[in-house]
């Protein structure tokens, strides 16, 4: 049964690239079979994928920057740290 799946532009390109790489190394394999390969041998190796898949990017300095650039367009009152403090 063949389904249809949305890929982001990114991942096409690179899908591509590795394709092109590929075939300069004289293995001439089609994206489908490709993308199912590389499924199969996902599975096969569950631990070291769950591992990557599990790993968060820690993006606290970039919200932090994000909140203080657009600080100065609100009002958070007069004791706002306070609040702050007391409600955690």
């Amino acid at each position: 049964m063949d389904t249809t799946r949305k890929i982001s532009e990114q991942d096409v390109r690179l899908l591509d690239e590795f394709q092109v790489h590929l075939k300069r190394r004289g293995i001439s394999v089609s994206q489908k079979k490709l993308i199912d390969e590389s499924i199969h041998f996902a599975l096969e190796h569950g631990q070291e994928l769950l591992l990557r898949l599990g790993k968060k990017k820690d993006n606290t300095k970039e919200m932090t920057e994000k909140f203080l650039r657009y600080a100065k367009k609100f009002d958070f009152g007069k004791n706002w740290m306070e609040e702050i403090d007391t409600s955690l």
